[in-house]
Formats: C-alpha cells, sequence, structure tokens
C-alpha cells in the first residue's frame, strides 16, 4: 500500500508490505535528506526521488536564470540557458525510464512510471508510453499478481490502446473549399493560401461578441 508520511508541508511516500518494520529518519529538507530501513520498496521510491527532485530543482534554477537574464546579453544568454534546459530535461527523462526498465518488477516502478515534471502530460510520448506501461504491467503482475495497482495499470494500457487505434482509423482528406473576402472586398478560396499560416475563424450570431 502506498502512504504518505507528512513533515510540514512535505510529504515522503512509502511503499508498505505487511509485517514490514521501518525506520525513518530526516534532517533539514525532510524529502530531500531523509534515509529509510526495513522496506525495499521504499527505499527504491527513495532512489528515485532523490534524481528526480533534484533534475526539477535544476530546471527551476535555469527557468528563473532565463526570466532574470541581463538586458545587454539576453539573447545570447536565454540561448545557452535554453539548450541547457533541454540538455537538463532529457537527462532526467533518461533517468527515470532507466528506473523503471531496471526495476520493472517492484511497486517503485508503478510510482516513477506516473511522475512527470512540469507540464508534462505523458513519459515519453503519447505513443511511446504504452510500451513502458506494457512492460511493468507483465512485471508487476508476476511479482504482485493480486497488487490494485494492476487495475490501474490495465485501464490505462486499453485507454493508450484505444487511443491509438482510433488515431490509426483517422482518415485524412481535403478540406472543403472555403471562400471569403479579404479587408479589400477581394474573393479568396482557402486553396490559393497553400503553404501559408492561415486562421480561420467560425462565428455565429449565437455566440454573442467576444473579446
Amino acid at each position: 500500500v502506498l502512504y504518505n508520511v507528512i513533515y510540514g508541508s512535505e510529504r515522503i511516500p512509502l511503499l508498505v508490505s505487511r509485517g514490514e518494520k521501518i525506520t525513518l529518519d530526516a534532517m533539514g529538507s525532510a524529502l530531500a535528506n531523509y534515509t529509510i530501513s526495513g522496506s525495499r520498496e521504499s527505499e527504491l521510491i527513495r532512489k528515485f526521488n532523490k534524481e528526480f527532485l533534484a533534475g526539477q530543482l535544476e530546471l527551476y534554477k535555469i527557468v528563473q536564470g532565463y526570466n532574470s537574464a541581463d538586458d545587454d546579453q539576453r539573447e545570447e544568454q536565454r540561448k545557452q540557458l535554453a539548450q541547457q534546459y533541454r540538455t537538463t530535461y532529457h537527462a532526467i527523462k533518461r533517468k527515470q525510464i532507466s528506473f523503471i526498465i531496471e526495476h520493472k518488477e517492484s511497486l517503485a516502478s508503478v510510482y516513477a512510471l506516473y511522475q512527470r515534471l512540469p507540464g508534462e502530460q505523458y513519459l515519453s510520448g503519447a505513443d511511446s508510453d504504452l510500451i513502458y506501461y506494457r512492460t511493468v504491467s507483465a512485471a508487476v503482475s508476476r511479482c504482485y499478481p493480486t497488487s490494485p495497482f494492476l487495475v490501474t495499470l490495465s485501464n490505462d494500457i486499453a485507454r493508450m490502446e484505444a487511443r491509438i487505434s482510433l488515431m490509426n482509423s483517422v482518415e485524412f482528406r481535403n478540406s472543403p473549399e472555403l471562400k471569403g473576402r479579404d479587408m479589400y472586398g477581394n474573393e479568396v478560396a482557402l486553396s490559393s493560401l497553400d503553404g501559408c499560416v492561415v486562421l480561420v475563424d467560425f462565428w455565429s450570431a449565437e455566440v454573442g461578441n467576444s473579446n
């Protein structure tokens, strides 16, 4: 079972099995500096979080530097910081996926599977995630066949498979020809703007005025 030990504003995640006697010690920032014994799964989460949270902090510092770049050298500084952000981001993702694959038979891998960096919706990509979910589900089902986490994994796998199946069945067709008048009153066909960025705004009197 997944528990959270709450210490001030911090939450320390523990994966607890029946009969375990767990010792938890912390100092300073509890989430960053705690140690744990008596629970293999909880120790794996601690190892994962230590690097994952450190990576998040590094990304935050880069964003802060980007937003406060010196005016005289802003463009060059921001270019370097943007590259630093991309490099750090990809390093974090590689470590996250490596942890998931290396410990795929543990419940800690399920925990790591669902952790996201700020602004993320997927682990590695809408379609790419499926292979990791399947890998973890198959491995966990052998070691923890009655785990309730398997239900969550199965539901998410089914949802992803349905989305991929739907996308594969979508057939692209040319849009119907649209014509309208430009600001000078000349009639313009949408097809004549091929290769251009075009914003088509559909409006109805039922919508009313909008800003």
